[in-house]
């Protein structure tokens, strides 16, 4: 079993949303365009077709509203769309969720999950948000790190498996992340 892999010529640029900036950069990562420009984060959103909105009042969330203003199932309703081809898995197992990872990555995939965001340590927040979507683009047993690409930061994160783990393992708002990829 190899104990370091990283996808080093990974493109990743900051985006405004987490689920379009992710699959803009692995549709530039794949070389999957109209023509020589790779898409943007605007042209993957609308494609989706997942505009939407949602409204939650809850006493017990600081502040007490959470507004999306996307569709729930934007990477499915994009790949449908373009007739790519793409697997959805998801386990209650952490060794079978990261099992699927790790071979993937091994085999020079970049990985698409689900993480919350309250386990993510270079976010530093409160709020528990569990379809956050990241993509892993490496992992070094040796320190027990994974490279983590997210929308709001410029460069890879590492992050340790263990604060990775419990990400992948949230049963926070608004579903459990199920180690999904």
């Amino acid at each position: 079993m190899t104990a370091q892999r990283l996808i080093s010529d990974y493109p990743h640029q900051v985006a405004g949303h987490c689920g379009s900036g992710a699959l803009r950069d692995l549709m530039q990562w794949a070389r999957l365009s109209y023509d020589d420009t790779p898409l943007d984060e605007g042209t993957v959103f609308g494609l989706a077709g997942e505009l939407g909105f949602t409204y939650l009042r809850h006493p017990a969330m600081s502040p007490p509203i959470y507004l999306v203003g996307r569709g729930p199932d934007l990477t499915g309703a994009f790949t449908r769309r373009l007739g790519i081809t793409a697997t959805q898995h998801a386990t209650d197992d952490p060794d079978e969720g990261w099992a699927w990872v790790r071979d993937e990555l091994d085999h020079g995939y970049p990985v698409l999950c689900w993480a919350d965001i309250a386990h993510l340590p270079y976010l530093r927040v409160r709020l528990s948000m569990s379809r956050h979507d990241i993509v892993i683009t490496g992992y070094d047993d040796h320190t027990a790190t994974a490279t983590v690409v997210d929308n709001d930061r410029a460069d890879p994160q590492p992050v340790p498996y263990d604060a990775l783990a419990r990400a992948r393992h949230s049963t926070g708002f608004p579903a459990p992340t199920r180690h999904t990829t």
